[in-house]
């Protein structure tokens, strides 16, 4: 049922790579500027960078001191390695978090959404929308002691289009059909064991549409 945001996830991952080596070969390139631009020192008149061994400056004629010298690599090349470096962290980062929220918390992907609302509590879970064409939307609840017994869904969508149910705890799976127009449902959970379960709600082509859940 993943299959929605698998290439989103692949894509990341891609873009991840793509700008790590940009990174490197920007890194590589500053490097060789610095080592091609050689010692260079500041002229006090106009600021410009001249050759460390020139007497007068290149660009507006004044004499220059004796001063610290310094080696200067190409600009652009440095700002390009930065945006490369700050573009991966950021990439990394976010696939960090989805990953950690995928498995104790909320998560979910959106392909194109109108008007998506999506509110939940500790004892239930409102989704209501006017035109989805792909996504999902993930929630893990907490099984104590035998509670909650039971999931209670109430599904309305009027174009007939895909909205599926999962409640998946390790190798056990249970799955409900929400594609009807109006639709109840109750799903017994006292095959699940204490723990973490997680419930997730696919919605593909749909249009105006609502998924009302509640456990207890």
């Amino acid at each position: 049922m993943f299959s929605s945001w698998v290439p989103l996830f692949v894509a990341s991952i891609v873009i991840c790579c793509i700008f790590s080596i940009a990174a490197v070969i920007f890194f590589i390139l500053w490097i060789l500027s610095l080592l091609r631009g050689g010692l260079q020192r500041s002229c006090p008149e106009c600021a410009a960078m001249v050759p460390s061994s020139a007497r007068f400056c290149t660009h507006c004629g004044k004499a220059i001191p004796a001063g610290t010298t310094q080696r200067r690599g190409s600009k652009t090349l440095l700002v390009l390695l930065i945006t490369c470096v700050l573009i991966t962290g950021a990439s990394v980062a976010g696939i960090v978090v989805s990953a950690v929220s995928g498995d104790i918390g909320d998560s979910g992907y959106e392909a194109y959404s109108m008007n998506f609302d999506d509110n939940s509590t500790n004892s239930g879970w409102n989704i209501t929308f006017d035109q989805v064409r792909g996504c999902w939307r993930k929630k893990n609840i907490s099984i104590q002691n035998g509670t909650p017994k039971q999931l209670h869904v109430q599904s309305h969508e009027k174009s007939g289009g895909s909205m599926i149910l999962d409640v998946e705890q390790g190798n056990i799976k249970k799955e409900i059909n929400l594609s009807s127009t109006d639709k109840d449902s109750t799903m017994d959970l006292s095959g699940f064991k204490n723990g973490k379960v997680s419930i997730t709600v696919e919605i593909k082509d749909a249009t105006d549409g609502g998924i009302n859940m509640w456990w207890g």
